[in-house]
């Protein structure tokens, strides 16, 4: 419409988005804010692969490297089975097992192994009447290590349990449910079964992805309502008003702060996605144990939740994100709008702030308390916390596409109402 209530808004768009553009502190954020990006997403396969390399390396070192067990048996239970301890664990898959015949004879071989630098140890199993219990004692060559050996001492208690369970005549299937953990969950009928995948996902995806629309909101708003005040305060905005419709300021100015915003972020993801795809192929090749953390992960998502995520929950998402981001840049212009005086402009500021943190907070504690209730639903649809909700919930399958479609035009709506009033006040506010 050429005499519209719009009419102008494009060259105040190009204006201001040139201006800020040109300026020195927004070249500095985004270069510097992109070489971290970079290097954090660098860093975190580097830092991967190698601490998965080190603990291969530490694996290595933890492998038995107990060569032979002598056992010496003098309680008084009969037929157990002492050769077959090397069968019970995978762990002592490569060790000789002896049967000594006294006490002398271990001592003995202790003594050949300690001259030889050869990993032995030895149990001696005693009978304690006074205690009432079997004991076990262990002997070991200076050369075998404290760690090696107590696993190994562990894992012979185990088996000496067993065997005396078994040779008391339980049947092998009721001992299994003797010796076996015990464990429970509780399932409700009303509520359909989720997987880990999913359960994981409920709880971690909303939590990023609500915390990354309040840091752009909270960083980008302010700017916002810098930007507007300073024109609010310059001598030519009385004549601007003349030939320019309010309603064209306001729409022109957030859309080119929105537009310089939505660079920004993608210039950061761009250089994250770059640091993270180099240092992928930088760690397969310097790492043998190397695995791609994100790549795992997206593995156990697609095996489990993999129905959430269609092609149209990923285009919502995104337009989701978008309008959710105007709403809120928008909200900034209407608040500063009120705004007369410079100094007035930390009052205004901590205002936007308290909306943001109140509707941050709710959007995202609400939901983990009772992911069901009826506030949950309602809170979808309220432009304040919808703007936090709705990407996530999209993608999880929380809300229904027509729901989606829905919550979106009632922020489209809000959006359109802040412009119209946030045009009458700021008029209102510089005549």
């Amino acid at each position: 419409m050429k005499n519209g209530m719009f009419k102008g808004w494009k060259e105040v768009f190009g204006f201001t988005f040139e201006q800020n553009v040109k300026n020195k502190s927004f070249k500095i954020a985004i270069i510097s804010l992109s070489l971290l990006m970079f290097v954090v997403f660098f860093a975190i396969n580097i830092g991967v692969g190698y601490y998965k390399n080190k603990d291969k390396k530490e694996s290595k070192k933890e492998e038995n490297q107990i060569s032979t067990i002598y056992i010496l048996d003098e309680s008084d239970i009969q037929k157990l089975e002492l050769q077959k301890f090397s069968e019970f664990d995978e762990y002592l898959s490569e060790v000789n097992i002896n049967i000594a015949e006294d006490s002398e004879e271990i001592d003995e071989i202790i003594r050949k192994a300690d001259e030889a630098e050869e990993n032995v140890i030895a149990f001696e199993i005693e009978n304690n009447s006074e205690e009432k219990c079997y004991e076990i004692l262990v002997k070991q060559s200076s050369a075998c290590e404290d760690e090696n050996v107590d696993k190994i001492a562990e894992i012979f208690e185990e088996y000496f349990s067993e065997q005396k369970l078994l040779l008391s005549g339980i049947e092998e299937v009721k001992m299994n449910v003797i010796m076996s953990e015990n464990g429970s969950s509780v399932i409700d009928v009303d509520e359909a079964d989720k997987t880990f995948g999913e359960i994981m996902l409920g709880i971690f995806l909303p939590m990023i992805v609500v915390l990354a629309m309040y840091m752009l909101v909270l960083l980008h708003g302010q700017s916002i309502s810098k930007n507007l005040m300073i024109e609010k305060n310059s001598k030519l905005m009385e004549t601007l008003l003349v030939s320019v419709k309010p309603y064209a300021i306001i729409l022109g100015k957030v859309l080119a702060m929105y537009l310089i915003a939505i660079i920004e972020i993608a210039t950061w993801i761009i250089s994250g996605i770059l640091g993270y795809v180099i240092s992928n192929e930088i760690a397969k090749s310097m790492f043998d144990a190397y695995k791609n953390p994100i790549g795992e992960l997206i593995g156990l998502v697609q095996d489990n939740s993999a129905s959430a995520f269609s092609t149209e929950a990923y285009i919502l998402c995104i337009l989701s994100v978008f309008i959710g981001f105007m709403a809120y840049c928008v909200l900034s212009g209407l608040i500063t709008s009120n705004i007369t005086k410079a100094e007035d402009l930390a009052n205004g500021t901590t205002v936007f702030q308290m909306i943001v943190v109140i509707a941050y907070l709710l959007a995202y504690l609400v939901p983990l308390m009772d992911a069901e209730s009826v506030l949950v639903k309602v809170m979808r649809y309220v432009p304040v916390t919808s703007a936090f909700m709705l990407p996530s919930d999209i993608l999880l399958g929380n809300i229904s596409m027509t729901g989606s479609a829905i919550s979106l035009g009632l922020l489209v709506i809000s959006i359109v109402i802040m412009i119209f009033f946030t045009g009458k006040i700021y008029k209102k506010k510089v005549f």
